[in-house]
């Protein structure tokens, strides 16, 4: 009975270090390092897939922070399965160790940055706080005049919702 006492008390004590790390806001991180640390909501999970021959060529994801700021994250096709078990579109993580590129083509966000896993990255869940203030999702909304401008370009993923 103590001793589970001690095991209960040293879980509270590591998950209470893990809510309290210094960590990076996205807006902040750039390529001058590899040691950053964020605290993010994955608010999408995908497969990049190749549609000439229906290859992986990725997974990707966008990362929410608390402030707002979105991200585009992807894990290069050697290293999906060592990565793809630990993430869950969702959930709260804690990433750190990862290499921050200037984005290309094809970006799911406004922005000209990317994170990319390493295979030193680590992730962990945050479980079971209360008071985790990141939102559960986040939209970039454009007008119609912007949206036209994105026809036919390869720049911006952009969608358009309807309401008949």
């Amino acid at each position: 009975s103590i001793v589970i006492g001690q095991i209960l008390l040293l879980c509270q004590i590591l998950l209470f270090s893990i809510e309290t790390m210094a960590y990076d806001m996205l807006d902040a991180i750039n390529n001058g390092k590899d040691s950053w640390k964020v605290k993010v909501r994955v608010i999408r999970l995908w497969d990049a897939i190749n549609l000439n021959n229906n290859e992986l060529i990725s997974l990707d994801m966008i990362l929410l922070d608390e402030h707002g700021t979105m991200i585009h994250a992807k894990v290069i096709k050697h290293m999906v399965n060592k990565f793809r078990p630990l993430i869950q579109e969702g959930l709260v993580y804690m990433i750190a160790n990862f290499k921050v590129t200037s984005a290309m083509n094809f970006r799911p966000v406004e922005g000209d940055k990317i994170i990319n896993f390493l295979h030193t990255t680590k992730i962990q869940e945050i479980k079971g706080l209360k008071n985790i203030r990141i939102a559960e999702q986040s939209f970039m909304f454009c007008s119609v005049e912007v949206l036209s401008t994105r026809d036919g370009q390869r720049m911006y993923l952009s969608g358009m919702i309807v309401f008949v």
